[in-house]
């Protein structure tokens, strides 16, 4: 197989690429006392809604891409280690469907599925409509007593998403009511949490490509006179540098827009002497980096800019300080804004200045975790109270939003104002690596791109 179309990620190792899949699986497998059967994606966005024409490279349930590195939908995977059978269930070959789509990694009789059985050193290829017939009949053969399954469930407030997975759940267990299941949701994160998913190498020229996206956006600054001619420049230079695409729908806000913690409208002129924050990210093989950056638009910093994005930043640095393995989240949260906000009284409220903030005390989460999802980990939140594992990819991301007074040099200054600066940071025994160390957020650093552009 060929990476560059997509349907199998490799990871820029496809020498190596089967056995990096296989010993997931393994290891999924040691961890779990019986078989498991994941279900993934049987549409698209695009194919769920008549009227979407979304724009993704990644098309399937994260967990089958991290355990078959297979991106299209209509894919499953069952394995059962004790009686040492794995199968793949994929689509049937369909030349109309080929011609207006393109090609899959297909079920196919006549070539016996030999790409997929090459690319993913799974033998057994059945058809993907055949799967809750094969699980049945391959249960009431061996006889087995329980079934893993993937599901998205709280562990603290047993709250459930009701989406695909659930539903293939819930019609597993009726198709097959004396089948006792489980859920693998827990131990699959915590595998995926500390394994290969953010490979050095690979995050490391994520981390390049992402960085020089920033600089030539920051080259092409003053061009601009809106948030979406800034969003265009960033995401072409993103799509420039990998073919897998963005992590997100980048954000470019500025003045006010950029105390919206989620805004993509990019619609809105820049005045000249606004900030302008910005939020992207690329994707490289199975990794993807998510960086935040706040800029001057005239490539200088007010003094009450330069002050508070000051603070953030300390706030930044004091809290990668704190980042090793053992640590939880929610420590380094607390860490966080607790330090920012002292931060706040002693430069802007005892200096005689006012400030009223868009949120209390705490406006997010200072970071998340990264993986084959921008934001990896369950969707509940719930890990943010295990203690972090040497290997952890987490985002590091203090902001501050709202509206700010302050006389500094015998004049008044008054911003509405949103400042983030995010880094993704590599948890280790001792301490962490930041692997977006070398994309600028010095102001100095800022400034000299801006103006000598």
């Amino acid at each position: 197989m060929n990476s560059t179309n997509l349907l199998f990620i490799d990871n820029d190792d496809p020498k190596n690429a089967k056995k990096l899949y296989q010993n997931r699986r393994k290891k999924l497998s040691k961890s779990f006392d019986g078989a498991y059967f994941i279900d993934g994606l049987d549409h698209d966005a695009n194919g769920t809604h008549v009227w979407a024409h979304c724009l993704s490279p990644i098309f399937q349930e994260p967990l089958l891409l991290y355990l078959t590195g297979i991106n299209q939908i209509q894919t499953a995977l069952f394995v059962d280690p004790i009686n040492k059978i794995e199968c793949l269930f994929l689509p049937n070959y369909n030349a109309k469907n080929a011609f207006w789509d393109g090609q899959k990694i297909w079920h196919d009789e006549e070539t016996g599925s030999k790409d997929a059985q090459e690319t993913t050193g799974i033998k057994a290829i059945y058809d993907w409509n055949d799967r809750h017939q094969f699980l049945t009949e391959h249960i009431d053969e061996y006889k087995l007593k329980k079934i893993g399954l993937y599901w998205h469930q709280s562990s603290k407030t047993k709250k459930v998403i009701k989406d695909n997975l659930y539903k293939s759940k819930n019609k597993i267990k009726k198709l097959i009511p004396k089948i006792k299941v489980e859920n693998i949701s827990p131990l699959q994160w915590q595998q995926r949490g500390i394994d290969s998913v953010a490979d050095d190498k690979l995050m490391k020229e994520a981390q390049k490509k992402t960085n020089c996206a920033f600089k030539n956006t920051l080259a092409q600054l003053s061009r601009c006179k809106t948030e979406y001619e800034v969003a265009g420049y960033l995401q072409g230079e993103c799509l420039r540098q990998s073919p897998y695409g963005l992590s997100f729908n980048p954000i470019v806000a500025s003045e006010k827009n950029a105390t919206v913690l989620h805004y993509i409208s990019n619609h809105q002129t820049i005045k000249k002497n606004s900030l302008i924050l910005i939020d992207f990210g690329i994707r490289w093989h199975s990794v993807q980096t998510d960086i935040s950056r706040t800029i001057p638009a005239n490539g200088t910093f007010n003094p009450l800019q330069a002050l508070l994005y000051t603070i953030v930043l300390d706030t930044q640095k004091y809290v990668e300080t704190h980042v090793k393995a053992g640590i939880r989240l929610i420590d380094l949260n607390k860490l966080c804004w607790d330090y920012l906000n002292k931060k706040l009284d002693s430069q802007i409220k005892e200096k005689g200045g006012s400030y009223e903030l868009d949120y209390d005390e705490k406006p997010h989460f200072v970071g998340h975790r990264i993986g084959y999802q921008v934001h990896d980990g369950d969707p509940f939140g719930d890990y943010r109270h295990d203690k972090l594992m040497d290997g952890t990819i987490i985002s590091n991301e203090p902001g501050l939003y709202g509206q700010f007074k302050l006389k500094l040099n015998n004049k008044l200054y008054s911003e509405t104002i949103g400042i983030r600066i995010e880094d993704n940071l590599k948890v280790t025994k001792s301490g962490c690596i930041n692997y977006s160390k070398s994309i600028p957020k010095e102001i100095s650093e800022l400034e000299n791109l801006i103006n000598n552009a």
